[in-house]
């Protein structure tokens, strides 16, 4: 009895040991995360053609221009950038709206289709250039219903693109992540609460005390031990670090022996829908975690939307583990605004060169854009070029070579006005069938013929013919994802579901625990375990029944049958005066007070700890360590909500089981 009291008292002060300690040593990490973690400037990384395109057309529109030079600025804005390969321009979706809007009524039918198209061009994903593109091609009439109400439904519904549905589909399965895991806890906290007294009958059994014969001594050690054991398994999400839902398994595993086979099966679907929200929320598209945007940041990099916080995540994340789609989309970047900023192919080229793979494609184009931006007098930098032509010829001797790399050596070769090499190459790349990047190169070709060359055509066609292939946006949403490990609720805050990191031993180990719930009802039906009689509803074991009186009939049930129907007069007197002590219901509202009057004052100050320690977690002052944090305020909600049902669940217990 005493070490299984002991053990429920060390369990309770460990996990309140390692919450301490986890507490403390977490303010100093964070705020040295906060201090290194200084997003530079967000702002967009634009070719610089595309920023004074903008600004042009922008100005042109405060002007209040004729519909020829509108029609022109957009059309020019538009090559601009197809040629760039940049699919929105956020950046000018909003005023470009407003001035469209005000020269609306002066467009004719015509001119409106046009404008319209041109808009669609600029900014596709836009809900309110979208809009105005509706309301341009409802001014053509009948004709322009049905791309109306395609804009319509672009601007409105979430299927209109992937990056739409993903956001509006994330939202629902964060609601099912948090609803399906709130839901859990309150079921097991029913559940155990509900199930109380035969939990009470087994750990009487478990502390060897009998439980025909209680002492309130020996009741109180009882008592004591639910406690800590309980205490200990609500506070271990927010201590050790272990998560909610596995908390919950484990109150679910306590409670499960004394449910009814129903209850524990209901608990085990629960279970396993609550341990796979966090899945389904993955799979949704949800960024629940430090590295879970990167694949969203690498799909708006890939389409010439990059930022500068962008471009360094794919930098570090490419840097702990080289993916070929990251890289495609970094490359991106480097390749539309690198020659206008050379910090970024430094920083680039000390990652490609760190990289294990050996020759690095990517290393090779990014020293050609090197040698043709870094000029002098007009003239190249051989050496990078020289340097990147070395790559591209080990790659291209390899059995099956890759077209980029016969394409990035023909473009060394101009700019190194290498004729007799060039021409071995461009055969080679024919019989590849590149036929069109052939023509391009022969193109530039000819200015090699006047012993000059024309490094802004050189520089145009470097972005236009070595552009990495599009891939898939669904491909690139699960970069970075960790299906397997419990979300990130507030990632920018560094908060954490838990302070210790959590793989798939976790995920095997729920559901382990979810197979189990059944199977420990099953199994415990061979053993005297404590169940509540189907006539009285009194709590008695199979074990104790045969003890008592040889048979397996619970007291009640057994004075019913071996005594007169009538009551004798002190059960009489007994019952009117329990009658006359009967508590008000008020006494409910708050805990502790309705044991106060029943004479239990153990279970009256355990209730009223638990009562004031959610009032004061809840509207108490904030804590300093979360203070001005949203997942604070987020954990301290919680944790107020848990205490007070744990309070509540325990005097509505002692409340139906004193009417009972």
């Amino acid at each position: 009895m005493k070490s299984f009291f002991v053990l429920s008292v060390v369990a309770f002060c460990c996990v309140v040991a390692s919450g301490l300690y986890g507490a403390l040593s977490l303010q100093p990490a964070q705020k040295i995360q906060d201090e290194s973690s200084a997003i530079p400037e967000d702002i967009l990384l634009l070719p610089r053609e595309i920023e004074e395109q903008s600004h042009l057309l922008l100005q042109t529109l405060t002007a209040k221009p004729s519909t020829e030079t509108l029609l022109e600025n957009l059309a020019r804005m538009c090559d601009t950038q197809t040629r760039y390969k940049v699919r929105n321009l956020f950046v000018v979706g909003a005023v470009l709206k407003d001035k469209i809007d005000e020269l609306m009524a002066t467009l004719l039918p015509r001119d409106a289709s046009l404008v319209a198209n041109y808009l669609d061009c600029i900014c596709p994903d836009c809900p309110e250039i979208q809009k105005t593109i509706a309301s341009l091609q409802i001014g053509r009439g009948v004709q322009g219903f049905p791309s109306a109400l395609k804009a319509y439904w672009r601007s409105f519904s979430p299927f209109s693109s992937f990056k739409n549905f993903v956001w509006a589909v994330s939202s629902w399965g964060l609601f099912l992540l948090m609803t399906s895991l709130l839901l859990f806890l309150f079921l097991t906290v029913f559940v155990f609460v509900r199930h109380y007294p035969e939990i009470e009958h087994g750990f009487f059994h478990a502390l060897s005390i009998e439980p025909s014969q209680p002492v309130n001594k020996q009741k109180f050690l009882v008592t004591i031990s639910i406690t800590a054991f309980v205490l200990a398994i609500a506070l271990l999400p927010f201590s050790a670090g272990l998560g909610l839902l596995l908390s919950c398994l484990l109150l679910s595993l306590i409670v499960a022996p004394f449910v009814t086979a129903s209850e524990a099966i209901l608990l085990g679907f629960v279970a396993l829908f609550a341990a796979g929200a966090p899945i389904y929320a993955r799979l949704a598209g949800l960024p629940l975690g430090v590295e879970n945007a990167i694949g969203q940041k690498a799909w708006l990099c890939l389409n010439g939307e990059c930022r500068k916080n962008y471009f360094r995540d794919l930098k570090e994340s490419i840097s702990k583990r080289p993916d070929k789609d990251l890289l495609a989309a970094f490359y991106a970047t480097v390749l539309t605004v690198g020659m206008e900023r050379p910090e970024l192919l430094n920083e680039a080229e000390d990652v490609l060169s760190s990289m294990q793979e050996k020759p690095n494609l990517w290393l090779a184009h990014l020293r050609l854009i090197k040698g043709v931006s870094d000029t002098v007098a007009g003239e190249v930098n051989a050496g990078y070029l020289l340097s990147a032509e070395e790559i591209y010829l080990s790659i291209s001797k390899q059995e099956n070579p890759p077209d980029d790399a016969l394409v990035g050596l023909a473009l060394v070769q101009v700019a190194l006005k290498k004729r007799d090499t060039l021409k071995s190459t461009l055969e080679a790349m024919a019989k590849r069938g590149l036929t069109n990047e052939v023509a391009k190169v022969q193109a530039l070709q000819g200015n090699l013929e006047k012993e000059t060359l024309d490094l802004e055509n050189l520089r145009h066609a470097i972005p236009d013919m070595l552009s990495p292939a599009k891939t898939s946006s669904s491909n690139l949403y699960a970069k970075g994802l960790d299906f397997w490990g419990l979300p990130v609720v507030f990632p920018e805050k560094g908060m954490f579901i838990g302070h210790l990191p959590v793989d798939s031993t976790y995920i095997l180990c729920l559901v382990v625990l979810v197979i189990l719930l059944p199977l420990v009802k099953v199994l415990s039906t061979r053993y005297p375990v404590p169940s509540r009689c189907m006539k009285c509803r009194q709590v008695s074991c199979k074990k104790c029944n045969i003890a008592f009186s040889g048979m397996d009939l619970c007291p009640t049930c057994l004075r019913k049958k071996l005594t007169p129907a009538f009551l004798s007069v002190d059960e009489a007197r007994r019952s009117v005066e329990s009658r006359e002590k009967r508590v008000s219901v008020f006494s409910l509202l708050v805990p502790g007070l309705f044991q106060i009057l029943n004479g239990s004052l153990a279970k009256a100050m355990l209730c009223s700890l638990l009562f004031l320690s959610g009032l004061v977690v809840l509207f108490g002052p904030p804590n300093t360590l979360f203070e001005a944090s949203g997942a604070g305020y987020f954990w301290a909600l919680l944790k107020g909500v848990l205490l007070l049902l744990i309070a509540y669940g325990w005097t509505l217990r002692d409340y139906f089981g004193e009417r009972e």
